[in-house]
């Protein structure tokens, strides 16, 4: 989830685009469910959240409270969200996978 449209530098310089900030929450294979891990790139803008992990992934519901995450780690309200993006990330995970999204409900304040 991109929140705002004030982009951030990645870490790296030109090599990354500068995006806005974001939370992204994602399966993981060995990571802690309900944990906030920083990546290697856009440290000062962007946040992953593990919501299942390969013992519990066959079919996933979450609930993500993205103010709350927000408001935690940026201190203050989040910006308008502006884009959704979808990321595969299968560096160092084995097997092979499908995902789809069936539905996806935003509630406001």
């Amino acid at each position: 989830m991109i929140f705002g449209d004030k982009k951030l530098p990645s870490g790296i310089g030109f090599l990354a685009p500068k995006v806005p900030t974001f939370l992204c929450p994602f399966i993981g294979e060995k990571e802690k469910i309900g944990k906030r891990y920083l990546g290697k790139l856009y440290k000062k803008g962007g946040r992953y959240y593990c919501v299942a992990n390969k013992k519990n992934a066959s079919y996933i519901t979450t609930k993500f409270d993205i103010k709350k995450n927000y408001q935690e780690e940026f201190k203050i309200n989040p910006p308008p969200l502006s884009a959704y993006a979808f990321q595969i990330n299968t560096k160092d995970t084995t097997g092979r996978t499908i995902s789809f999204i069936e539905s996806l409900t935003i509630y406001g304040d």
